[in-house]
């Protein structure tokens, strides 16, 4: 009989779970049938695995946002303090083009990398769109500063679109069962009650479970050999080290 391995991804388990759900309504079964009852425990557990692969998400865009936020912060560090150490050599061209900038600056704000990550951004486009002024752009090129500008132009739009891409997700962040424990539990319901049950109805009225088993089982082989593939490869580049 057919099982799912151990070794499967929590997607990979999700996949087939909410696949197999879907194929087990279309035999419209009696509700208090033992097929349908263990059909609605896997479809409650499929769900619990989507919110939990759902939050995971949210924390892997959560760090997106967060290794975007520091770029962004080092950079608005490396202009502002790199303008500032200018203001001190001893050439009064590039020192009073130095200041010149350094009071722009200022004048938007000292320590923006403490704001919140809206007033952050706010306050980050009004300095960009003021450092790009031709006059102030000019002294920023006599510095060979004004890659910094456009250096932090770029790294404000990634922090935006990563930023919007995680408050899209609207994770409500719950007591949810760690990804990998919920796709345990999923592959269990597969593996010691859907398919085995499967199985037996097949075998006594193959016309009416028989295409629904050889459609999962189809699932599951897809999943097992991507599984087997990948701790080949790992084996493989072991091997190799």
């Amino acid at each position: 009989m057919n099982q799912v391995l151990s070794t499967t991804t929590p997607e990979e388990v999700y996949s087939v779970g909410l696949s197999g759900v879907g194929q087990i309504k279309k035999l419209s079964l009696d509700p208090n049938s033992e097929l349908a009852k263990v059909n609605s425990d896997l479809e409650q557990e499929v769900t619990n695995l989507g919110e939990s692969l759902e939050v995971g998400r949210g924390l892997a865009s959560t760090r997106v946002v967060n290794n975007f936020d520091t770029k962004r912060d080092n950079t608005t560090k490396a202009l502002t303090k790199g303008v500032e150490a200018l203001t001190y050599v001893n050439n009064p061209e590039i020192s009073g083009a130095a200041s010149d900038v350094y009071e722009v600056i200022n004048s938007v704000g000292r320590r923006i990398y403490k704001l919140s990550y809206e007033e952050q951004s706010a306050v980050n486009r009004t300095l960009i769109s003021k450092l790009k002024e031709p006059t102030v752009k000019s002294k920023l090129t006599k510095l060979n500063m004004f890659s910094y500008v456009e250096e932090l132009e770029q790294d404000e739009n990634n922090f935006q679109e990563a930023f919007n891409n995680h408050s899209e997700l609207k994770i409500d962040v719950k007591k949810v069962i760690p990804e990998r424990e919920q796709a345990r539990v999923v592959r269990q319901i597969l593996n010691t009650k859907l398919l085995p049950l499967l199985n037996i109805l097949a075998s006594y009225s193959s016309e009416v479970y028989g295409s629904t088993l050889n459609s999962i089982n189809g699932l599951v082989d897809s999943i097992n050999t991507k599984s087997r593939t990948r701790l080949t490869t790992r084996a493989n580049a072991a091997a190799e080290n």
